[in-house]
This record gives structure tokens, sequence and C-alpha cells, in this order.
């Protein structure tokens, strides 16, 4: 037989106190090990939800709370930039999308152009990715009598596949040139965000 040895009421006593003190001590411990790495995640979390400027398109990095930015990302491609509204106002004008307009798939595009950008009442549309890519096309076609010098409305529908989403791309409304000389070339280009 084993004799049991039998411990003096003070020494369990201290026993217990301590082991509730450690079990405190760990609980402690691990609760705030828990809160720091919430506290860390969530402002670690913060820094990293941005726009990024990356190869001038404007990129969301982490789920950032602010819109997009509106300005112009720098490195844009030089493509964005040619054959300004502006400068073709006197030939065409387009009322919906407007430049850095974020565009979804079907693109109606509309405004109105000169009897002169037509022939048998249409022209050529393009939209192209970043790259200079054409991503789809069609034509815009005239509501009314195109056969003038006049201002003709005109209305267009591009259905593309889907693209990344912040992604830029341009809009490129070309003159109907039946002769194919490139002397009568011409082309609106409207940037746009997917």
């Amino acid at each position: 037989m084993h004799a049991q040895l039998e411990l003096p009421a003070s020494v369990l006593v201290w026993h217990n106190t301590f082991m509730a003190r450690m079990f405190r001590v760990v609980m402690f411990t691990l609760v705030a090990v828990v809160l720091v790495s919430t506290v860390m995640l969530m402002v670690r979390g913060d820094e990293e939800s941005t726009w990024l400027c990356r190869n001038g398109v404007w990129v969301a990095h982490g789920n950032p709370s602010a819109p997009m930015p509106t300005e112009e990302c720098p490195g844009a491609p030089a493509i964005m930039n040619e054959g300004s509204a502006a400068e073709k106002a006197d030939k065409i004008r387009v009322v919906v999308p407007q430049p850095g307009m974020t565009v979804t798939s079907p693109l109606i595009s509309m405004g109105d152009a000169r009897g002169t950008w037509y022939f048998e009442a249409s022209f050529p549309v393009e939209l192209r990715d970043a790259d200079g890519n054409v991503i789809a096309g069609h034509y815009a076609t005239a509501e009314g009598e195109w056969m003038t010098e006049d201002f003709v409305p005109f209305t267009s529908t591009l259905e593309f596949p889907p693209q990344p989403p912040g992604a830029v791309g341009v809009l490129v409304l070309k003159k109907d040139n039946p002769s194919g000389l490139p002397e009568h070339d011409d082309e609106l280009r409207i940037p746009v965000r997917f």
C-alpha cells in the first residue's frame, strides 16, 4: 500500500491562490495580444487602402474609402492626349461619354458631327485599351439627313468584354474616309475609364 501524503491547509490555499493568479495573468496576456494585433491590422490596413498610379492608370490598393482621383495619373499613355474634343469641336461634338468618364458595356455614344464626317450615314467607332489594342468596333449612325455640311446627331453602341476596373482606354470616333487617302483621315479620341 502506498502512503497518502497530506499537505497542510496553508500550502493548499497558497497553491490555489497561485493558480488563480497565473490564470488571470495568462488570460490578460492573451486579451492584450489580441487587442494589439487587431489595432495593428487596422492601422496597417488604412495605410495600404489607397489609390496608386501605375503606368498611367489609377489602381485601387486595398479597399480605399476615397473615390478614384479625378486628376490625370502621371505617365498616362500619349494616345490619350491626341485629337482632343476642343481641337475637333468644329467637326464633331460628343455629349456622352465625356473625357475621363467611367464606361461599361454596352457603351452608348451620342453627339453630333458635320455631314462631311459621315459616309453613307455612318462613321467608324473603336474602343481601345491603354496599349492601343482595339477591344470593340462598330459604326455610329446619323439620326438625320447626313448629306449636309451642318451638324447631324449620331448614336453608337459598342459591346465590349470586361476590362480591369480602373483601367483606362480611349474611344476613337473616325471620320469615314471612303477614298482611303491618308490626307482625308481624321479622328476624335476621348479618354475613358473602365
